[in-house]
């Protein structure tokens, strides 16, 4: 499962069962502020931080190693 912590400015990832290839955040005008490349599980369980980012809606997109698409939609305040 996938949560964002809006205190922190975190988002974890957990129970993924492979690691993700490519992680991109991308705001509602389809921009991609973001991107992080091979990713491991357990930096998503640690949490991946998302510092100096806007307030506002955003997309997060995982392409998992084993060619899986995960997205989820988070609110920043």
């Amino acid at each position: 499962y996938i949560y964002y912590q809006n205190t922190t400015n975190t988002l974890f990832v957990k129970k993924l069962n492979s690691a993700v290839s490519k992680l991109a955040l991308i705001n509602m005008r389809g921009q991609t502020v973001l991107e992080l490349l091979d990713v491991s599980t357990e930096q998503l369980q640690n949490g991946i931080p998302f510092s100096n980012i806007a307030t506002g809606a955003y997309v997060v997109c995982m392409r998992t190693e084993a060619n899986e698409l995960i997205t989820k939609k988070i609110i920043a305040k």
